[in-house]
């Protein structure tokens, strides 16, 4: 443990990120990078998304004779379990 640093809060070590991040890039960037993030983490939840209907699209049963994709439930009759 790091003398000091283990008795800080959640606020401190808060305040203590923004004053580096100040201190780095300086507050006529900071708006830049926040935007150049948040355009990154939509990129990948949108990313994400896609290849998790991949995966989803791939599991679905298909017909060999049209490839098109079977319903859950086709080929059971209504009082079958």
């Amino acid at each position: 443990m790091i003398p000091g640093i283990g008795s800080m809060g959640g606020a401190e070590l808060l305040i203590l990120l923004v004053s580096l991040l100040i201190l780095f890039f300086g507050a006529k960037r900071l708006p830049a990078l926040g935007r150049s993030f948040e355009i990154g983490m939509r990129e990948l939840r949108k990313e994400a998304a896609r290849l998790g209907d991949e995966d989803e699209a791939k599991q679905r049963p298909r017909s060999k004779e049209d490839g098109k994709e079977i319903a859950p439930n086709a080929g059971k009759g209504e009082g079958s379990v």
